[in-house]
């Protein structure tokens, strides 16, 4: 397979610089680096401008190709989707295939996901990132036939549209969770449904915490790691997000984690202090630090841990947690023991908190099933683009690409 440079094959044309004076919400939508987001371009949020005929060559329409030129997110490639016609913003690149019997825009957009690499080497040279039309036209991509180029945007399209579902389903479960709850309890802050409320000091008995310990950044060292402080974030806990402690130190017994536990972040930015995780899998030899504190509950009190955790982690919660919160240092906040555990929280009968658990623990077996599922897709998109950048997939019956095939039970 030939490789071609992508200036011989289509051009990049630039936007122009409207005068932001002008904007408005009414009119033709200018379309600005903002608006291209995870592949896509939308008018949906876009300022707009009244026509002129003098901005007819800066119109972009249905399906066509945006890259951000510069700025934080230069290199990002969008398609256009839209039913109305728009202009291009300036800094946003548009690629004009020269010859359609030639280059297949659908590839075209695949091979440039691939080039994003090289594309943020050549712009992060400077103390803003920018590019030139110039540079990307001067990358070369590989240049199959026609029919072949077909073929190869059709698998990645399905491979990409996989993902989507997969992603999607995941949402989907969040939703029913957040749904479920609300019916069954209500706002656990406005409590319309007028459930006892008690402290948070009367179903927890102590927030635990660990020490602060050097960590030393190798690829192994001891027998046991420490969370870092970004590992707790808002409903997700990321426990890849760790360090490895000395050789030969052993935290003490109550500061390791394991399944169940409820994790606060008690000192961290302004948008993540206070947030909160429930720990789902089983976890070894894993240690607090300590900007992080442990939920010790109460014993023989009337409270389910996924149902506590599922209140204080409600989004009304949230700005209750953010409000007692102050300020250290920089952008850093903290909250204090006496703040939290003084919270106060709805406290439903057992049985109901517990029939929620119930429906928690099956949902979340769900989406472990699609979390690896979704996992699996995406080193299978990673093979295929890669492969097919490099112009090696050039066999139909190639299995790794049966694997995106519909009705092949790849995935269930």
């Amino acid at each position: 397979m030939k490789f071609e440079r992508l200036g011989n094959i289509c051009t990049i044309r630039n936007g122009f610089a409207f005068n932001s004076d002008e904007f408005s919400d009414k009119g033709i939508p200018v379309v600005r680096i903002s608006d291209l987001s995870n592949g896509i371009a939308t008018a949906d949020k876009a300022q707009r401008i009244s026509f002129d005929a003098k901005y007819d060559r800066f119109k972009i329409i249905d399906g066509d190709i945006l890259v951000a030129m510069s700025g934080a997110t230069t290199g990002k490639f969008a398609r256009f989707k839209s039913i109305e016609f728009a202009f291009q913003n300036q800094r946003v690149g548009c690629f004009i295939i020269k010859d359609r019997s030639v280059l297949n825009d659908g590839y075209l957009f695949f091979c440039l996901e691939n080039l994003k690499k090289e594309i943020k080497k050549k712009a992060y040279g400077g103390a803003q990132p920018n590019i030139s039309s110039g540079d990307i036209e001067n990358l070369k991509i590989p240049l199959p036939s026609l029919p072949e180029q077909f073929r190869i945007a059709n698998i990645l399209s399905k491979a990409e549209n996989l993902i989507a579902q997969r992603k999607e389903s995941l949402r989907l479960l969040d939703e029913f969770l957040k749904s479920t709850f609300l019916e069954m309890f209500g706002d656990p802050v406005r409590n319309e449904k007028g459930w006892e409320i008690v402290k948070l000091k009367e179903l927890v008995k102590c927030l635990d915490t660990g020490k602060s310990i050097q960590s030393v950044e190798i690829e192994a060292a001891g027998e046991f790691k420490v969370l870092k402080t970004s590992a707790v974030s808002w409903g997700n806990f990321i426990k890849e997000e760790s360090k490895w402690l000395p050789l030969n130190y052993f935290p003490p017994k109550n500061h390791l984690i394991k399944k169940g536990d409820i994790l606060m972040s008690r000192m961290n930015t302004c948008e993540l202090v206070g947030a909160s995780v429930f720990v789902f899998d089983e976890i070894k030899n894993l240690a607090l630090p300590d900007r992080i504190w442990k939920f010790i509950l109460n014993e023989n009190n009337d409270i389910n841990s996924y149902f506590l955790w599922y209140s204080i982690n409600w989004s009304s919660f949230r700005k209750i947690i953010s409000s007692i919160s102050s300020g250290t240092s920089g952008s850093m906040k903290n909250i204090t023991k006496i703040g939290v555990l003084n919270l106060q929280v709805i406290h439903p009968p057992l049985s109901l908190q517990t029939q929620f658990a119930d429906i928690v623990k099956k949902t979340e077996i769900l989406k472990e099933r699609y979390q690896a599922s979704l996992a699996e897709l995406e080193n299978l998109y990673q093979s295929l683009s890669q492969r097919a950048f490099r112009g090696e997939l050039g066999v139909k019956e190639d299995p790794v690409l049966l694997a995106a095939e519909p009705g092949v039970g790849y995935f269930p």
